[in-house]
Formats: C-alpha cells, structure tokens, sequence
C-alpha cells in the first residue's frame, strides 16, 4: 500500500509488510476502503522522504503463504476452499517480487524501515493476521509460486536496500508523521 503524508513523505508498506496496521495508522479502514498496492511510484520524485517497509522475501512469502492458508480454511469467500487458481493467486499478490527493481545508488532521500522493527513505529492493528514466521530462505514449497532464482534476486534487491538505504530511526518517523490528524493523507493510485 502507498501513501502520500503532507505532500513530503511517501510511504510504501507492501502486503505482508506491515500494510493494514499502516493503513489504520494512517487513518485508513483497510476493510472498507480500496488503497491500492503499486510498486511503480515509489519512490516519488517530488517527496523529500521515500520511506518502505522492508522485509526479508523468504520470510514474506511464507507469511502471504500461511496468510492464505488461513484464509482458505476460514469457509472465507475470498478463496473457496480447494480452489487452488485462486489461493495461488492470493499468494503472489501478497507478496509480489519489486526490491530487486528498487537496487539503487545510495539516495539521501530514501529510507526503510526494518519489519522487525515495526513496533517501534506503529502500533499494531486489531485487524492484523500474524504469522510467527522465521527468516530461513528457500523452500522446496516456494517453487509453486516463484523459481529459486527469482526469489535469490529478490533477496539480493533486498540486500542492497538495507545496504544503501538509510535506516529512519523510530524517533524521526514520530516526528515526520506527529500531526496525522491535522493533514490528510492521501492513498496513491
């Protein structure tokens, strides 16, 4: 999900990265309104801060994996049980490929904030679905949904982000982001 916050700061939080207790922090209802997952305007030219959650892809994966499990065997009308077009879909569009396309120079302007880290930054939503899910790399499993070799240059995208990238410290993002309720902030489409 995109946000554009004081026409100053963008902030991608991808599904499976933090993005529905991003929404609410933002002043979103994830369940009721559409906010649209694009990788293509971010980061945006005209803001000063370019700001992505950044999480490890193997361990992305297996949470869009497990989400959809969880969705499938919830008699959920989003996946029919057993109807595995549909759950392979849920799964790649939770955890869509796009770090590798994001290796970039070193930008004054772009920051990430570490996953694991979230907590330090946002309070976690009600509505969010966790998965304890542990950064162990590939699995045999992973290859129905993406080649060993499309998840290794995701991992290296990902890699060079953390790299290269700064790191916004959780003290910054309170600052940059203290008036919410005062601006609007906007989904990007």
């Amino acid at each position: 999900m995109l946000f554009k916050y004081k026409n100053n700061i963008a902030i991608h939080a991808p599904t499976r990265c933090g993005s529905t207790s991003m929404a609410v922090y933002l002043g979103f209802d994830p369940d009721k309104e559409d906010i649209p997952e694009s990788e293509i305007i971010f980061p945006s030219a005209d803001c000063k801060y370019n700001v992505l959650v950044l999480r490890n892809p193997y361990a992305r994966l297996q949470s869009a994996i497990s989400y959809s499990d969880h969705v499938a065997h919830s008699n959920s009308e989003k996946i029919p049980y057993g109807d595995y077009g549909t759950y392979v879909e849920w799964v790649l569009s939770h955890s869509n490929l796009f770090f590798n396309r994001l290796r970039k120079t070193a930008n004054p302007r772009f920051y990430y904030i570490d996953f694991n880290r979230l907590g330090e930054y946002i309070p976690r939503s009600k509505s969010t679905k966790s998965f304890y899910i542990e950064d162990e790399g590939w699995k045999d499993k992973y290859s129905e949904f993406f080649s060993k070799e499309q998840l290794q240059q995701e991992y290296g995208g990902y890699c060079h982000i953390k790299e290269n990238w700064r790191e916004l410290e959780p003290h910054t993002w309170r600052v940059l982001t203290k008036s919410l309720s005062n601006v609007k902030v906007t989904a990007l489409k």
